[in-house]
């Protein structure tokens, strides 16, 4: 039988959030949105669980608020993938409000968190990296971790389904069957060698390439994005 106890609490009450795990036990929960602001904007703040101490402490904030994200564990990284932003429309009427794409921003922007780093004192920062081919939110992740050759990361994440920005055509925020993989290894490389820093990337959406990896065909779309 499974049985259930109550855990530590998480420093901040937070809903539509996605959580990481690393291969020490270490529990990441990010961004979401919370009643305490009435929904009004998504977080940027991030917590982690120590599982030997069993307590949250407070790390290094999202450089962007983000709400129906994906956090993925790979490499011993905490990767942050799209999500929603809101459009600050506090004190218009309800009657002049645009339609939902005037009220949400669909994020393609990605950060990625490591723990190991010293940046501020015994604190970590999270690092822009390329942005997705597309706007998406409310969409599944996983990661596929690949051996490399000495200290060289390698591996993939995926990323499932989920919704795109918003299309006045339908009045919505379409859902999508396509599948979209980052190559983890080359996205890190590239910012070493440009030293980006907190500086953002973004993948074209030109088709510059296909191949295989794997069993799985694909199409590059970015230098860093392909899509199955």
């Amino acid at each position: 039988n499974v049985s259930y106890k109550a855990g530590s609490k998480l420093g901040t009450s937070r809903g539509d959030i996605d959580a990481a795990v690393l291969e020490n036990g270490d529990v990441y929960v990010s961004g979401g949105f919370t009643h305490e602001n009435e929904y009004k904007e998504p977080l940027n703040s991030v917590e982690k669980y120590d599982a030997t101490m069993k307590k949250w402490s407070n790390v290094n904030s999202l450089n962007e608020e983000r709400g129906d994200k994906q956090l993925v564990a790979l490499n011993g990284k905490v990767y942050a993938i799209g999500g929603e932003d809101k459009v600050d429309v506090s004190g218009i009427p309800e009657n002049e409000l645009g339609d939902l794409g005037a009220r949400s921003i669909v994020l393609d922007s990605v950060e990625v968190l490591d723990p190991t780093e010293d940046v501020h004192g015994g604190m970590a920062e999270w690092r822009s990296l390329a942005g997705m081919p597309g706007q998406l939110f409310r969409f599944a992740a996983s990661e596929w971790e690949v051996e490399g050759d000495g200290e060289e990361e390698k591996g993939y994440i995926f990323a499932f389904g989920g919704q795109v920005a918003y299309e006045s055509e339908c009045e919505c925020f379409r859902t999508t069957d396509k599948v979209m993989v980052f190559d983890v290894g080359r996205a890190e490389e590239e910012l070493e060698s440009l030293d980006l820093g907190s500086g953002s990337g973004a993948a074209g959406m030109a088709l510059i390439g296909s191949g295989i990896v794997g069993s799985l065909s694909f199409a590059v779309v970015g230098l860093f994005w392909f899509m199955l």
